[in-house]
């Protein structure tokens, strides 16, 4: 623990805090971008099949 007169600071709770609070917001946060990331990407084929269509048909 850190003191700092009016403040303290424990690193147990710091942790502990990080551990419960970070990693459900990290995992959160990684399956929202690899969602909008696979949407894209589907987007992507998409319109690389229309592509390669059209190509064929010239």
């Amino acid at each position: 623990m850190l003191d700092f007169g009016a403040v303290t600071f424990d690193w147990v709770s710091f942790f502990l805090d990080l551990i419960l609070i970070g990693v459900p917001v990290g995992i959160v946060t990684y399956f929202v971008v690899w969602s909008s990331f696979r949407k894209k990407l589907a987007e992507l084929e998409k319109r690389v099949g229309s592509l390669e269509k059209a190509g064929k048909s010239n």
